[in-house]
């Protein structure tokens, strides 16, 4: 049967016209939910049109159908490609193709309701029993429109089972008479007319869909396209406009809110590209969000070389008519494009053209909840994504320096500020603090016992420095927040360097006063819902320490902006001429992994200094185990240094080796060695490859083995522009981008 609902099937065969958002769609989804179903599962959803709509009204809703064709161009990701006459069903498309033995089934009674909209007609009448009897096991009741007889007007040859109501009944109640079950004529569930106003309001925003074509959307959507649409439109209720936007978009400047593009850039050569996005930002205001969707080349040539291109004439009539997978690979890529991107090219190009806060997506995912129920991604299955945003007005360095704050900055419990050994988080609070200082804001510092205040701030101490991860780190800071409410009268903002937000609770105390929080690492279980319980009350104005992290709070819903890391280039000395040995200088943990530098080091019969922490750690076994490694000689095990002797090591070292492998949120380490002249060795883990710049101010390493080569040619790195590359990174950079966040913040721009 997969054979039968193809591509030509959508695309003429089975439907006059072709496949897409019928507006019934919307009238049958209306159906549904006065049923109220908080969980559906659709059978034989095509491409699941229907279920969509409910996701976006709150239900928890799957889609199963069999198509191919229909999977590749899905319109949601809770999709399961699966035959639904071959039972149990399985719980996901991943699983359907693990073998038997690891496969899962759906629970019983899983869904509160199992629905379906003219797919029992396709079913043979010797499998019906089967999956009814399967649509019964997964769900407390059951909503089938069904076509009872044929009609002239049904041309559809895959329509098998033409029964009346009451046949289709009878085989529920054989099954299980006490299983609540509507059977209706499919037209009832498709009944009324299609009113945008109704089912599809505009929200007031103006939301360009650019090279639509026929993929066209409500809600206020003004569809753009070249082509002479209009009648088509009008007859769907769709917006339209005919124009070519090579002439520039009939826009004023800072007058759209939205803009998606969905394979159209492809279309342009690199030069009208870019004076396409240029005039996108001019149409664009401030904070606009740019979706592209692109043929994704890497994925495409990936799948030629494994023989697999054929796949993609699912959704691709030049594909499916190629005569071999060359001519395939050629139709898909290059016919009727003027270019061709991948995500580093596309995301350049929007770099050059004036976005900001540029970021990867997933097909169903997007920064703007308009955009990700609203609209569609085009052929999910071949296509990457990219989100930018129009930057917001930036407060001028002279603006800074005139408009002087007060500023709260609430450090951990951990150590004092300034750190006196290690900890790159108190030390990064440090430089912040003074030079806000130099700057002339106020500064209140909220820190340990202890700590010193900048020259011209003041200090609030929070408690002991606890200088141990075997304490309750949720009470720790609750404990600290106690004295923070206190001092916050005179606040412009407060900005927390903590783990779980306390400083959120400020609110309470202080409605007005604007809050950030800069998180250091990743969200794990605790602090995430800690953080998703304040984001419902409050913007976060979260601030990630790289790109690779804000993308990673993406993933997990939080929106952030990002703000590097800074040193004080002033405290390290550069140094041209280097010693014999290698250093890993961090905290002895797995996370970030001496094992594998020692490893390293040995392979490259190269001399090594572990030097980090011993004490803020919380596995002493791995501790014993790497030392245990240490000969004393050639691999020598030093420990945890004060801050001076720290610079000692990196200044002498013939090069640093950064083994993490956990997801290194910036790597502040790799800064303060290429301050010192000396180039790190990294993994390529998380955000390093935005640090070091590869082959150039250091290396990033894919392998352990890369690694070891790379020790044995590290001479080949010049000191200076490793210097030069962690200029790049100064303290005062760093403060201008706080302080600039600060400005658009306490003036409305949060996020």
């Amino acid at each position: 049967m997969t054979e039968i609902y193809t591509r030509r099937y959508f695309e003429g065969e089975g439907y006059k016209g072709f496949y897409f958002d019928f507006p019934v769609h919307y009238i049958t989804a209306e159906f549904i939910l006065e049923r109220k179903p908080e969980s559906a599962i659709e059978i034989g959803g095509a491409r699941g049109y229907v279920s969509k709509l409910l996701k976006n009204k709150g239900v928890k809703v799957v889609c199963m159908d069999i198509s191919q064709h229909c999977f590749q161009t899905r319109a949601m990701d809770d999709f399961i490609l699966w035959d639904a006459t071959m039972t149990p069903w399985p719980k996901s498309s991943n699983n359907a193709n693990c073998e038997n033995e690891k496969k899962e089934f759906m629970k019983e009674k899983e869904f509160d309701l199992c629905f379906s909209v003219a797919f029992l007609e396709h079913v043979p009448e010797e499998k019906v029993n089967a999956v009814i009897k399967e649509m019964i096991r997964v769900s407390k009741s059951g909503l089938h429109g069904i076509t009872f007889e044929k009609t002239p007007k049904d041309d559809d040859k895959t329509h098998v089972l033409f029964r009346p109501k009451e046949w289709w009944m009878q085989r529920f109640n054989e099954v299980d008479s006490k299983y609540p079950v509507e059977i209706v004529d499919k037209e009832v569930m498709e009944l009324g007319p299609f009113t945008v106003s109704k089912y599809a309001p505009a929200d007031g925003l103006t939301k360009l869909n650019i090279g639509s074509f026929t993929n066209m959307y409500h809600y206020g959507w003004i569809n753009v396209d070249a082509h002479d649409l209009d009648k088509w439109a009008k007859s769907f209720s769709f917006r339209f406009e005919k124009s070519n936007v090579l002439k520039g978009l009939n826009y004023p400047s800072n007058s759209v809110d939205l803009i998606l593009a969905s394979h159209f850039l492809e279309h342009l050569d690199r030069s009208d590209g870019e004076t396409f996005l240029k005039d996108c930002s001019r149409v664009l205001k401030s904070g606009g969000l740019i979706r592209l969707a692109v043929p994704d080349t890497v994925l495409i040539c990936q799948r030629y070389l494994k023989g697999q291109i054929k796949e993609f004439g699912q959704v691709n009539v030049g594909v499916e008519e190629a005569s071999d997978d060359a001519e395939a690979l050629f139709r898909l890529l290059f016919s009727g494009h003027g270019t061709l991107y991948d995500s580093k090219s596309l995301k350049a190009t929007l770099r050059r053209t004036g976005f900001v806060d540029i970021k990867s997506k997933l097909p169903f995912e997007s920064q703007s909840k308009v955009i990700q129920n609203q609209t569609l991604p085009s052929f999910p299955s071949l296509s990457f994504y990219v989100e930018a945003r129009k930057p917001k007005p930036e407060i001028t360095i002279t603006e800074m320096k005139n408009r002087k704050l007060n500023i709260g900055l609430l450090s951990t419990r951990f150590f004092g500020v300034p750190p006196s050994g290690y900890s790159g988080l108190e030390q990064i609070v440090w430089n912040l603090a003074c030079e806000l200082d130099k700057m002339g804001h106020k500064v209140t510092l909220f820190a340990p016992k202890g700590s010193v205040a900048p020259p011209h701030g003041k200090l609030v101490e929070t408690g002991e420095a606890l200088h141990s991860t075997e304490v309750d780190w949720f009470k720790a800071e609750q404990d600290a927040y106690w004295t923070v409410k206190d001092n916050i009268g005179d606040l412009d903002i407060l900005h927390g360097h903590n783990w779980f937000g306390f400083e959120y609770l400020a609110k309470l105390e202080k409605p007005q006063l604007k809050i950030t929080h800069t998180h250091h690492g990743g969200l794990n279980r605790l602090n995430l819902a800690s953080l998703a319980g304040v984001k419902r009350l409050y913007k976060l104005n979260l601030v990630a320490i790289s790109d690779w992290m804000a993308d990673v709070y993406a993933s997990q819903g939080f929106a952030s902006r990002r703000c590097y890391n800074g040193v004080d280039l002033s405290a390290y000395q550069f140094q041209e001429e280097k010693g014999e040995r290698f250093l890993f200088l961090g905290r002895v943990a797995p996370s970030k992994a001496p094992h594998i530098a020692i490893e390293a080091a040995k392979r490259a019969g190269a001399c090594l200094d572990i030097v980090g922490a011993t004490s803020f750690v919380s596995d002493s076994d791995y501790v014993d185990r790497v030392k245990q490694l240490c000969d004393g000689e050639k691999i020598r095990f030093v420990g945890e240094v004060n801050h001076s002797t720290k610079l000692d090591y990196l200044r002498n070292a013939k090069g640093l080796l950064i083994p993490s492998t956990f997801g290194e949120p910036f790597g502040l380490i790799s800064i303060e060695a290429m301050a010192c002249g000396t180039a790190p060795i990294a993994l390529n883990d998380g955000a390093l490859k935005e640090i070091i710049i590869n082959d150039e101010s250091g290396y990033i390493c894919n392998t352990v083995d890369e690694m070891v080569f790379r020790m044995k040619n590290i001479g080949s790195i010049n000191h200076k522009k490793c210097r030069r590359r962690a200029q790049c990174f100064s303290t005062k950079k760093m403060t201008l981008q706080y302080v600039n966040r600060y400005q658009n913040i306490l003036d409305g721009f949060e996020w």
